[in-house]
Parts: C-alpha cells; sequence; structure tokens
C-alpha cells in the first residue's frame, strides 16, 4: 500500500492534507487503486500468470474477476486510465454526479 499511496500523491489522487488528518475517503481510495497498481505491474502481487496458489489469499477465489478486470483496463487509454484512477480515489459517485448534472440541465431548460 505504501508505494500505491507513494504514487496517489505524486500523480495528485490524494492530497498530503487527506494523509495528515485521516481522511477516511483514503480507507476505500487507497486498497482500490492498490489493486489497479496491482494489475498494472507484469510482476507484481496480482501477477495473473502465475500460479493462483501464489496470490494473496484474499484474492485467490477472486482470478476470474480480476482476469477480466485486467482486460478491460488493457483496452482503456491514459487518459481514461487517469480518470478511472481519480473516480476510484474519490468520495464522489461518479454515476451520481452525472445524475445531478442532466437533472440540474433539465431543470435549467424547463425554466
Amino acid at each position: 500500500f505504501s508505494e500505491t499511496t507513494a504514487q496517489a500523491l505524486v500523480d495528485c489522487l490524494i492530497t498530503e492534507e487527506q494523509m495528515v488528518y485521516y481522511d477516511p475517503v483514503l480507507m476505500l481510495a487507497i486498497p482500490r487503486l492498490a489493486i489497479i497498481c496491482g494489475l498494472e505491474q507484469e510482476d507484481g502481487l496480482l501477477d495473473l500468470t502465475r500460479d493462483p496458489a501464489l496470490l494473496p489469499p484474499y484474492f485467490r477465489p477472486h482470478t476470474t474477476a480480476l482476469s477480466e478486470i485486467k482486460h478491460s483496463l488493457g483496452t482503456l487509454a491514459p487518459d481514461e486510465l487517469v480518470t478511472l484512477k481519480q473516480c476510484l480515489a474519490s468520495s464522489l459517485d461518479p454515476l451520481q454526479s452525472n445524475q445531478d448534472e442532466e437533472n440540474q440541465s433539465r431543470a435549467t431548460n424547463q425554466q
């Protein structure tokens, strides 16, 4: 997790202030980002080309889902991957944000 945290700080996905004040958002953001980072690495802890018995125990039952996620990550453009990481590091639900924007747009158009 420390590598993920360091990279998230460099990429401005999280802030020093969040770290100092133990922002609860980090309790979800860092593990989410760690999974993505693990799947991006060729020889990391989540290397799905190895024997599943070598994966951390928590991930062993989820190899199929992890493989699908890794495949999907490979189809993303670099800017889409950045957007994904920003969403994973955020406390905001991007789907809810889009719905709020659509509702606000409709309300403005009705006036």
